[in-house]
């Protein structure tokens, strides 16, 4: 029984430890174009150097809903690499795919999309070529 009681305190504490990162979070918006027009759908990623990635969407051409741990919290305070996905059909899993993007914008090694995230709010521009 004590054994038990000691485990389960254990992963009670491993539990509070991962809650919440402690990170320093910008709040980010914008907008991201390819070929000069908004781009419709899509993600966004935010690889940052500091901590874990933050996810966005992409609807209208309009970046929003950009989450770390919780929505719309943002993204962790330094540079970040970006990532840009888009593809066709998004909604249904059964169907054929195609990129709407270059496929280098999907890889954080070679988008070349960056951005260096401040405390408060950021608003960020994105034309993919």
């Amino acid at each position: 029984m004590r054994i038990n009681r000691m485990i389960g305190m254990a992963v009670l504490a491993g539990l509070m430890v991962g809650c919440g990162s402690g990170l320093d979070l910008g709040s980010v918006t914008g907008t991201v174009t390819y070929k000069d027009a908004p781009l419709k759908e899509g993600t966004i990623t935010f690889h940052s150097e500091k901590g874990r990635p933050a996810v966005g969407k992409i609807v209208e051409g309009k970046i929003t809903d950009v989450t770390t741990e919780n929505l719309n919290d943002g993204v962790a305070i330094g540079p970040s690499r970006v990532t840009v996905q888009a593809i066709t059909n998004a909604g249904d899993m059964y169907a054929k795919h195609k990129s709407l993007v270059p496929d280098k914008y999907g890889d954080p090694a070679k988008s070349q999309l960056k951005a260096d995230i401040k405390s408060g709010s950021n608003d960020l521009k994105f034309d993919l070529k």
